[in-house]
């Protein structure tokens, strides 16, 4: 029997200017607005909302949560249409676990995909741990041996990657 590992992971970087910037996180934000249909600014728009809804997820403002949710996914979905794929890794995330949207496995799975073949090892992760998912079961040998490729992809990436290589033993 195949247990499921608990790879599901978002893509997570820092939205906020870097340390020492002079730049206000205002005017970062204007310009990540300005320039929105570029996949980079709108994937840094939506982790600003993500990384709002986050500082205030202990908040019993279920309406305020909910924007601050919908409007990182639209951002992300936005940003993961040009191709961006740190964007498609967590608009996969997204549909994965209904933040923002509806809950979809199908169209995670898709996500993820697009993702890992982009080299995201996020996306990798997450499309290996849907293919080991998919195959519990019915033991898809095939399916197996697919997730195992992307799980090693992802731990190629990131030696440290505990989930990647949890994930690696899980198809053996």
């Amino acid at each position: 029997i195949l247990v499921s590992s608990p790879a599901l992971q978002a893509q997570n970087n820092p939205a906020a200017p870097p340390a020492g910037s002079s730049i206000s996180e205002r005017e970062l934000f204007n310009t990540w607005l300005a320039k929105q249909e570029e996949g980079w600014a709108a994937y840094n728009i939506a982790k600003a909302y993500h990384d709002a809804y986050n500082e205030f997820s202990n908040s019993d403002e279920r309406a305020k949560l909910d924007i601050l949710a919908e409007s990182a996914f639209k951002y992300y979905e936005k940003s993961a249409e040009t191709g961006y794929g740190k964007a498609q890794a967590n608009v996969g995330f997204c549909y994965d676990t209904g933040f923002g949207t509806n809950k979809n496995q199908t169209i995670a799975k898709k996500w993820y995909e697009q993702a890992a073949k982009q080299g995201n090892k996020f996306g990798q992760l997450n499309y290996a741990q849907h293919l080991l998912n998919d195959a519990k079961g019915v033991v898809d040998i095939k399916s197996i041996q697919e997730a195992r490729r992307w799980f090693n992809e992802a731990f190629r990436q990131d030696p440290q990657f505990e989930s990647a290589a949890y994930g690696i033993g899980m198809t053996y």
